[in-house]
């Protein structure tokens, strides 16, 4: 029997949506050992994790940050995790942390284990509220990693044309599965078709876009659509976003951070979801509306043609036409119960694309060669 290599998986609190899709089907090919750099404002409780892993034979190791992230108390902590790691004799380090002590203590403890990184966001976006400390850590990391792995074809390129002579691997973005959702099954009714945005809501997504579209829509005598909100919001875009609206009744409005044993209901009472961005690297809500099969409207940005493209189950427009969502909202609220039905159907197929296991495979090839060549 092939023994396995171990490797370490060195996640982030606030990407915990994008591990849990792929540890423990690492732990199918390599002994994993996961450590989750975890802050009280994270998303998933501490509790969380010890259920995740249970009977998964994934090794998981909490690391608490109560301090500030430049606190000489957290550079104790990642010069101690170091420590641990290296008498672990791992064939190698994935991580998309790029804190300055992360890489100081990689470098003082561990410079021998291979460095894969995973970049979200190659260049940033317009909404990014990251300090000038994380940028030069990021710029940092450039020299330090020994691999750099993207989530979406459009990254990918993006790197490769940046860092030409660094080693980048695409590996996706897989369904985000919050669980099956309770209660009866949502009907699709055209009497009443509900459409909803999820996820923070923020300028770079153009929440005011879709609300100025969906307005005109109301005045042109368009009566079945019901338009949801359902994401975190600072105070600033909460009253921007409720001062275009002149309708109340035809929303619903949950500005607040969404749990996420609410999101499969969330999901199983709407019938389409939808991505009026202004721009986009990629999209977590989007991988979360792929796995409920909602059919989607979004955006013609390369993170969305890349994966809607060619997928019969969504619908894509030119974000540089003022009147192509205005028309897409028309049509929409126009759909009979069979052509919706077969967008439902596709949205079933596209779903088994970017299964967990179809993405994990991409890891492995890029872990397994990174190993081999060291």
């Amino acid at each position: 029997m092939k023994q396995k290599n171990t490797i370490i998986y060195f996640g982030m609190g606030c990407f915990t949506d994008t591990d849990v899709t792929v540890v423990k089907q690492l732990q199918k090919e390599y002994n994993v050992h996961w450590y989750v750099l975890h802050q009280p404002h994270d998303p998933y409780p501490v509790s969380f994790y010890a259920d995740f892993v249970k009977n998964s034979g994934v090794k998981l190791h909490l690391l608490h940050i109560i301090n500030r992230r430049r606190s000489f108390k957290v550079l104790k902590l990642m010069f101690d995790t170091f420590t641990e790691i290296v008498e672990l004799s791992p064939s190698l380090i994935y991580s998309c942390c790029f804190d300055f002590y992360f890489l100081l203590a990689y470098l003082m403890k561990a410079k021998s284990i291979p460095l894969a990184f995973g970049i979200h966001d190659v260049i940033q976006h317009s909404g990014n509220r990251n300090s000038i400390f994380y940028h030069l850590s990021y710029r940092f990391s450039l020299l330090v990693g020994d691999m750099f792995l993207q989530f979406s074809s459009n990254q990918n390129i993006i790197f490769k044309r940046l860092y030409p002579k660094l080693k980048s691997f695409m590996v996706g973005m897989s369904i985000k599965d919050y669980g099956e959702a309770g209660g009866k099954k949502h009907i699709f009714d055209v009497s009443t078709i509900k459409i909803l945005f999820f996820g923070s809501i923020e300028y770079y997504k153009g929440y005011d876009l879709l609300i100025n579209a969906f307005e005109k829509i109301l005045d042109m005598g368009i009566n079945n659509i019901k338009l949801s909100f359902f994401g975190g919001c600072i105070t600033k875009n909460e009253l921007h976003l409720k001062s275009l609206v002149k309708r109340f009744d035809k929303y619903n409005l949950r500005l607040h951070f969404i749990d996420n044993e609410e999101i499969p209901q969330i999901y199983n009472e709407h019938d389409w979801a939808i991505f009026p961005y202004r721009e986009a690297t990629q999209s977590g809500p989007l991988m979360i509306a792929i796995n409920y099969c909602l059919p989607i409207i979004a955006a013609n940005h390369s993170c969305f043609k890349d994966i809607l493209g060619d997928a019969n189950s969504s619908i894509l427009y030119d974000s540089n036409d003022d009147n192509a969502l205005i028309e897409i909202l028309q049509n929409v609220s126009k759909m009979s119960n069979v052509d919706y039905k077969q967008l439902k159907d596709e949205a079933i197929e596209l779903k088994k694309r970017y299964s967990e296991h179809s993405i994990v495979n991409n890891y492995i090839k890029a872990f397994d060669e990174l190993i081999k060549c060291n």
